[in-house]
């Protein structure tokens, strides 16, 4: 395998540029929400789509590992390793799925130039294609041409006979890999008659086409607005001059720089096979470094534009408050503000907290408290992924290697931030106060508890209007509520049953030992599982539809739910109690730490002399 050094290299940058985008991604999408405190209205939606997509991309480089290869007229896209225990066809459009999230980024960014080019020459269209519900137009826009992309590779750039035989023995003397047994997608120009294919040439040209529209609508509204911006800016204030200029220049280099350093190059690269050069070369090496796109695309933001310089700084001006051992006062603010309260009045329900972050936004305490609900629903998305990895140890040990083993991890830290997502989500938008709840329950929290609601930070359920009818957005952010946790018990009590069931059959051909290992981890999550929720989750869900009975009722329901503290370390306990690897490791633990205190406290007391002698005396003996 004479590119074995280039395949390896791709791997470390692919690894490289998944890193960097998770973290740059992770930091951006914090600092936009929690600490970008200037008006950017509608627009911080299409910033926050960009390293979303961002993180796919780098996340689907980092799992499919591509690569390319260029050989005379032709070159080949392929997956240097394959999910072992799915189809070809999967596999096909796993790597399918990584070119379309390639094609998708472009298209967020001509996005970002119509917004900007509307905001200054034709503002009604922000609000007819941007703002609210209007938003899912940027959306369908951008799904659009991700499924040009996904579908264009599908049609044009399969192999065939042909292109196969074409191509097999470089790619078995290059990398060692027999081209028919991977996921690949291909160019070859011409046939063996010295005629251009036409399969792979509309494929490619296709591909320019959908590329075309991107740029040109990029390079239309970048020259209109660079030399029109000035003057229709002229009527605005200095602050907002400066924001539309930043943001502008914040779009030329985010197109810019990685249209000269990787686009071009490598698009030109796309059309060599039609040169027919004699050449063998890794391709993939220099395409690796697409993964450092989505980072270097969000840095580019996060270095020109003062918000983000602005926001950068206060986030590491809280790190570093935060890290401050002798700064009380955060100590005690963060201290101060862990405590949350839930009370039931009527047919509504309140969640809030008693005390804010003082130096922060209304949102950003809010959030915070968005993040408390979503926690609780990542814990339950853990043990049913708990409870699907022994299920599929015991029947189905394969996607054990798929899902779970090494890198494939990330499957599972998906699932979980997935869940975490939804329910943050879900209380952000179907469970905030508006002027109703507020006046139907503010009047009660203040005679119970002297705080006004709405300046604090809350979530809420006010079962019926003024009208007795069913105030359909708190009815539908329950509903959902209730989907995510009915599916996730679903899963665990299916996997349950069958397990119960079946699992003796499939483990008496097991050694006694392992045997026991699985029963014991099968009951240590059913008890995990069952007693928190017979004596915390049912009776607290049942509590959350209290409000639709309209019962005359005034009930601080925190009392009861301030017995969720102790679920965690429930949990753990249980694990602790029943597992036998834990009870030998817990008895270990005591008996070092006895041992430890004894020694320190001169509990065992042994005479100098006498060990000397005894010592001596043993080795007079040996030698004698």
């Amino acid at each position: 395998m004479k590119f074995s050094y280039w395949m390896s290299f791709a791997r470390k940058m692919a690894n490289l540029g998944f890193y960097l985008t998770a973290l740059s991604s992770t930091l951006f999408i914090a600092m936009t929400v929690f600490f970008v405190k200037d008006k950017m209205g509608s627009y911080k939606n299409l910033l926050l789509v960009l390293p979303v997509i961002g993180f796919f991309f780098a996340l689907f480089e980092y799992l499919v590992d591509p690569f390319f290869h260029s050989y005379n007229g032709s070159f080949a896209f392929f997956r240097l390793s394959s999910f072992e225990n799915y189809s070809a066809k999967f596999n096909m459009c796993a790597l399918a799925v990584y070119v379309a999230l390639y094609g998708s980024t472009v298209s967020v960014l001509a996005l970002q130039f119509v917004y900007r080019y509307c905001a200054v020459f034709n503002p009604r269209y922000i609000r007819m294609f941007f703002e609210g519900p209007q938003f899912i137009f940027s959306i369908i826009y951008i799904a659009f041409f991700c499924f040009l992309f996904f579908i264009n590779d599908l049609i044009f750039n399969q192999l065939d006979e042909y292109s196969t035989e074409y191509l097999k023995n470089d790619m078995m003397e290059s990398y060692g890999v027999n081209v028919t047994n991977v996921a690949a997608f291909v160019l070859v120009a011409y046939d063996e008659s010295g005629h251009i294919r036409i399969k792979n040439t509309v494929g490619l040209l296709a591909m320019s086409l959908e590329l075309n529209i991107q740029y040109i609508i990029i390079i239309y509204c970048a020259v209109v607005m660079s030399s029109k911006m000035q003057q229709k800016l002229s009527t605005l204030s200095e602050k907002l001059q400066k924001v539309h200029k930043q943001f502008y220049y914040v779009l030329i280099f985010q197109i810019s720089v990685p249209t000269v350093a990787l686009f071009f190059p490598v698009f030109v690269l796309f059309f060599v096979p039609f040169l027919d050069i004699k050449i063998s070369f890794p391709t993939g090496a220099i395409l690796s470094s697409f993964a450092l796109y989505p980072a270097v695309d969000l840095l580019i933001l996060i270095y020109i534009s003062s918000f983000y310089n602005k926001a950068m700084k206060d986030f590491i001006k809280l790190i570093w408050r935060c890290g401050k051992k002798n700064d009380s006062r955060i100590y005690a603010t963060s201290t101060a503000n862990s405590y949350m309260f839930f009370h039931s009045y009527n047919s509504g329900f309140a969640f809030f907290r008693l005390s804010s972050f003082e130096n922060f936004s209304p949102f950003i305490n809010l959030c915070a408290l968005g993040c408390y609900v979503a926690f609780y629903g990542s814990t339950i998305s853990v043990l049913t992924l708990q409870f699907v990895y022994r299920y599929w140890i015991v029947f189905r040990p394969r996607f054990i290697r798929v899902f779970f083993d090494g890198k494939r991890f990330i499957s599972a830290i998906f699932v979980v931030s997935l869940s975490w997502f939804c329910w943050f989500s879900n209380a952000l938008i179907f469970h905030q106060l508006d002027d109703y709840s507020s006046e139907y329950l503010g009047k009660d929290i203040l005679d119970k508890y002297g705080l006004i609601l709405s300046e604090k930070p809350e979530f809420v359920i006010v079962a019926y209007d003024e009208n007795g009818d069913v105030r359909l957005k708190n009815f539908l952010g329950l509903m959902v509520m209730s989907s995510l946790l009915g599916s996730q018990y679903g899963i665990m009590i299916y996997c349950a049953i069958v397990m119960s069931m079946k699992m003796q059959e499939k483990l008496s051909v097991l050694s006694e030992k392992l045997q026991k290992v699985h029963r014991q981890f099968y009951h240590v999550l059913i008890l995990q599982i069952t007693t928190p929720t017979l004596t915390l989750f049912f009776p607290v869900f049942a509590l959350f539809f209290v409000p639709y009975l309209n019962i005359e009722i005034s009930f601080p329901t925190g009392t009861i739910l301030s017995t969720f503290a102790l679920y965690p370390a429930l949990d753990l306990l249980i694990m602790v109690y029943i597992a036998s690897y834990y009870n030998q490791a817990l008895k270990d633990l005591l008996r070092s730490f006895w041992r430890t205190f004894r020694r320190k406290n001169g509990a065992v007391h042994i005479d100098p002399s006498i060990r000397l002698e005894t010592m001596s005396t043993r080795i007079g003996s040996t030698t004698m």
